[in-house]
């Protein structure tokens, strides 16, 4: 199986700061950063936000190493 992915499984995985930075006032905008990831080809796999709660962020992590095994293996 051929895959026409731009990216050739390039993957970061980046803190929800990095995509959504407006939502974090006391840092300072990371939207060139995530330009940048993106501008190079790299898919990204983005963390929860630091706000969730403890039930709300353990299926989220369960989901992100799913994502994490998948690339792995291809």
């Amino acid at each position: 199986m051929e895959f026409k992915d731009k990216r050739s499984f390039k993957v970061l995985i980046v803190p929800d700061y990095i995509i959504n930075s407006f939502r974090y006032n006391h840092y300072p905008p990371a939207d060139k950063v995530a330009e940048e990831i993106m501008s190079r080809g790299y898919g990204v796999i983005k963390m929860p936000p630091l706000d969730f709660s403890e039930e709300s962020i353990k299926p989220w992590i369960i989901s992100v190493a799913d994502q994490v095994q998948e690339y792995m293996n291809r």
